[in-house]
């Protein structure tokens, strides 16, 4: 629920003061390393395809240069979990 309400206010932010809104995928940020879903699940990117599997989670790290991340304008989330 935390992601769709900040995502409703940036995207409101950005329309309103017309400037751009931007994605990036949560795997770049860990070098494609599998990403936390709950307790037991991790978030794993297979052939562009993203699956949940039972694995230990990779810690996220900020590049040092943020010009080299692949910006993306489309900016909904992916909801692969439904919600509870």
């Amino acid at each position: 629920m935390g992601l769709k309400v900040a995502y409703v206010i940036l995207k409101t932010f950005s329309v309103v003061n017309g400037c751009e809104f931007y994605a990036v995928s949560g795997f770049e940020l860990n070098q494609n390393q599998p990403i936390r879903a709950n307790k037991t699940l991790s978030f794993v990117k297979h052939n562009d395809e993203i699956l949940l599997k039972k694995t230990e989670p990779k810690d996220f790290s900020l590049p040092l240069n943020l010009d080299k991340l692949n910006l993306n304008l489309d900016t909904l989330p992916n909801y692969i979990v439904d919600a509870v």
